[in-house]
């Protein structure tokens, strides 16, 4: 889920409706807030509407800047412990080419990016996060109960998905292909 739906209504009510249905039925729930303050009426507004859909969270994706304004907090790990506190099991925090940090009840990481020719940024979280949840479905173990050599394998994978799609121009034909992936991922130990 992205906050684009939480702009206005009927979409905001919809999106919460369907997030709540979600939750309560045992589905997981991942929220990028992919902040664009000039698409809100006012930053007060956009933080509670944003604060309210990660209580109903399991995964949260966002970046440092979005981290910060949603908790003021002035470090990446204490962030994602307040943001972990409204519900999410996981909390990932994207750093560009730095790489990622991620925390959940059992443990936290810092990732290491990859050094890339970066050419267009543009789609490049949204990239991460679909490489970022593949790799968690095909892990065998819960997000809250991984530890830090499974989040750290999850967050390379996401992370090399994030690479690759600054290296190419145009968000949807800059994706790479699983096999590419693993192929970058060889290169690059």
């Amino acid at each position: 889920m992205s906050s684009f739906l939480l702009l206005k209504e009927p979409s905001r009510s919809t999106a919460f409706a369907l997030a709540q249905y979600c939750s309560r039925s045992g589905s997981f729930v991942s929220f990028d807030p992919n902040l664009r303050l000039p698409l809100w009426d006012l930053p007060a507004e956009a933080r509670k509407v944003m604060l309210k859909m990660v209580s109903f969270t399991n995964i949260l994706r966002l970046n440092e800047e979005e981290a910060y304004f949603l908790t003021s907090k002035r470090s990446i790990e204490a962030a994602a412990r307040y943001l972990r506190s409204l519900g999410p099991s996981m909390v990932v925090i994207t750093r560009g080419d730095e790489g990622c940090y991620l925390q959940t009840g059992a443990a936290e990481t810092f990732v290491d990016g990859f050094s890339v020719r970066a050419v267009d940024t543009t789609g490049c979280g949204d990239a991460f996060l679909a490489g970022f949840l593949y790799a968690l479905a095909k892990s065998p173990s819960k997000p809250e109960e991984m530890n830090k050599l499974e989040l750290k394998k999850i967050g390379r994978f996401a992370n090399a998905v994030g690479a690759l799609t600054a290296m190419k121009y145009g968000v949807i034909p800059a994706l790479p292909k699983l096999a590419n992936v693993h192929k970058f991922l060889k290169v690059h130990p």
